[in-house]
């Protein structure tokens, strides 16, 4: 499917500038929750080395041998085991079902129906199926890593969809919010790359906190909700979220028409709606209308097959 990506990203723009505080401060979120926070650490951390040249020892005595220092060693390695450990428990049962409500607040919002910030959403709608799933997506992408890195890049985008997936049906079952992805990314990997290479130069300005989180951030987060839905073929105006519905647009807004004819749709869906638009109607001609606008019984001529 071709990707319009210049129509995809001023959708995003204007749903993301119509809610723009509520985008801003989930998007902080996911910024602190997924790397940010160490990244700010890192900024703002200052080391200093100190360097003595007159320290000297002996050669026939090595630091490997002193009981005490195997004892610091370690204590020192259970600790970084221990606090790994902590830290994928705390990403399995806690930052993926805050990611999966980040990704509902962005889908919700792609439709005008976002009302509050949703974070809680992954928690509240089967949390155990959303833990799962997300933890099945993630080892499997760490897994095709482990093999090379590039059928792990390959893999996360044929994953990519699965948390907008669990934010519109969390009953869902694992194996087949997988496949499902994977169905909707099949041969459009390649043109949603491109689509995030894009948004290299916003990358290079989010190198800037302040840029990063007031604009970048739920920028990118609401044109990937809006990938999500032109994939999905959900990209109508009358989408609403989790059903084929009516989708009202924010307050004071009007929806834009930005999709041209079959935007979102796969070709074929698009051919058949012209084909049978454009199609004579079999059921009767076209009454003809006098200049008083009345139209009599005998202008009007009925249609029978066959003649």
């Amino acid at each position: 499917m071709y990707i319009n990506r210049g129509e995809l990203k001023r959708r995003g723009s204007f749903r993301f500038r119509a809610n723009y505080w509520h985008a801003v401060l989930v998007a902080l979120v996911y910024f602190l929750l997924n790397g940010g926070a160490v990244t700010i650490s890192r900024r703002f951390n200052t080391t200093t080395t100190t360097t003595n040249s007159s320290f000297s020892y002996n050669a026939s005595y090595s630091l490997a041998d002193d009981p005490t220092i195997k004892w610091i060693i370690g204590l020192a390695l259970g600790v970084v085991l221990i606090a790994v450990a902590i830290g994928f428990t705390f990403a399995i049962f806690v930052i993926n079902p805050i990611n999966v409500g980040i990704y509902t607040f962005f889908l919700r919002n792609s439709s005008g129906e976002a009302e509050g910030f949703h974070l809680g959403d992954g928690f509240k709608y089967n949390y155990l199926n959303v833990v799962k799933t997300m933890f099945f997506m993630n080892l499997w992408i760490l897994l095709w890593t482990l093999l090379f890195i590039v059928p792990g890049i390959i893999k996360s985008y044929s994953y990519r969809l699965v948390p907008y997936i669990l934010a519109e049906n969390p009953d869902i079952d694992t194996n087949e919010a997988l496949m499902r992805s994977e169905q909707l990314m099949r041969g459009n990997k390649w043109e949603t790359f491109i689509y995030d290479l894009s948004f290299i130069g916003w990358y290079i300005l989010g190198i800037f906190f302040l840029v990063s989180v007031f604009w970048v951030q739920p920028y990118k987060l609401s044109c990937d909700a809006e990938l999500y839905r032109l994939l999905a073929g959900k990209s109508g105006e009358d989408y609403s979220f989790g059903v084929e519905g009516t989708g009202a647009g924010p307050s004071g807004y009007e929806e834009p028409s930005y999709y041209a004819p079959g935007f979102g749709r796969n070709d074929s869906a698009a051919t058949s709606e012209q084909t049978s638009s454009s199609a004579p109607s079999t059921s009767s001609h076209s009454s003809e209308t006098k200049s008083d606008g009345v139209v009599s019984e005998e202008d009007t001529i009925e249609y029978k097959p066959g003649e």
